[in-house]
């Protein structure tokens, strides 16, 4: 095996798919007695793409073309006679049907397809099933081919590790500023440059998961991305929120100290819930404060009171995320 892994590792997985699928889609054709076999080898390689979904919905996507394709340059043929000229004509009536319904993947292929049936001279129902043979090779060694694509897992879970220690390092600067009163770092534009980033290689990820997957697509981690890109809105609100330094110390302990212990739960796992009571109580608790006395005062809790809302906006966010996903 390791010699394997090393090979494929100099020479790339894709092209050494491509040698085995036109070596393999030729034979099996020979096999069949089909002519114009190394057609078939030459389809395989088309039929390799990047990720399993895509192989697949190209694939029928192609043989809806050939049939077309297929009809049309019969017709044509039938019609005009076997000559140059026609394949011109086929290519030019062929490419608008192609754009309008979408088969433009097959064009390709059905432009092969006219120069053999102007080699063969006649259309008959051998010829057209021999056609439709190679491409059925093709597309289905491509499939195979595809087979062993890897999922990237390991990938989407390392991220959500560097996302969710993005959101607790903020998550703690958030507390820390609240509770000694003092404005927030000023790398902070950077740390959230950072994280938005994580967060849209994240969900790349998660779509490229997806997509090699033929089969009951999981959309769990494309939801997570998703959910953590919702909270990087709030986060920014949050920020804004802090932008002045706050001195009403009475009013932002509590907070502080809500905040922080939230830094401490942010893992995929936890549902929220314990979090938003503390919010409530704390709603609750700063309702029955006297009103401020002061100017200053009046605008800290003014602050305070958009922060609070913001974060009760963040801990919703994740309760929904894990009511739907984990609950």
């Amino acid at each position: 095996m390791r010699w394997i892994n090393k090979i494929t590792e100099i020479i790339g997985l894709r092209i050494l798919k491509s040698g085995f699928a036109i070596i393999f889609a030729t034979y099996l054709a020979m096999f069949l007695g089909l002519e114009h076999a190394a057609t078939a080898g030459v389809f395989s390689i088309l039929s390799i793409l990047d990720t399993k979904r895509k192989t697949l919905q190209v694939g029928i996507n192609r043989v809806i073309s050939a049939l077309v394709g297929l009809g049309l340059s019969s017709l044509l043929f039938t019609l005009l006679g076997y000559e140059v000229y026609v394949v011109g004509i086929i290519v030019v009536v062929f490419l608008p049907l192609a754009r309008k319904f979408d088969l433009a993947s097959g064009f390709i292929i059905n432009l092969v397809f006219a120069n053999q049936l102007l080699d063969f001279g006649e259309v008959t129902i051998p010829i057209f099933l021999n056609q439709m043979g190679l491409l059925t090779i093709g597309v289905a060694t491509g499939l195979l081919m595809n087979l062993h694509i890897p999922y990237r897992e390991k990938d989407l879970i390392e991220k959500q590790q560097i996302i969710e220690g993005d959101l607790k390092i903020m998550l703690e600067i958030f507390g820390y500023s609240l509770k000694n009163a003092c404005p927030l770092d000023q790398d902070m534009d950077e740390r959230l440059d950072s994280l938005i980033k994580n967060i849209k290689e994240g969900l790349q990820l998660s779509y490229r998961y997806i997509d090699n997957r033929y089969l009951s697509p999981e959309h769990y981690y494309v939801q997570y991305m998703l959910m953590r890109k919702s909270q990087f809105k709030t986060l920014e609100a949050m920020k804004i929120s802090l932008k002045k330094k706050i001195m009403t110390q009475d009013f932002a302990d509590g907070l502080s100290k809500i905040t922080l212990d939230l830094s401490k739960e942010i893992n995929t796992n936890n549902s929220g819930v314990e979090a938003m009571k503390k919010l409530e109580d704390i709603k609750e608790y700063y309702r029955s404060l006297p009103l401020p006395k002061t100017r200053r005062a009046f605008e800290d809790r003014a602050h305070l009171f958009l922060f609070l809302h913001h974060l009760e906006n963040f801990i919703r966010i994740k309760m929904e995320f894990y009511e739907k996903h984990l609950g």
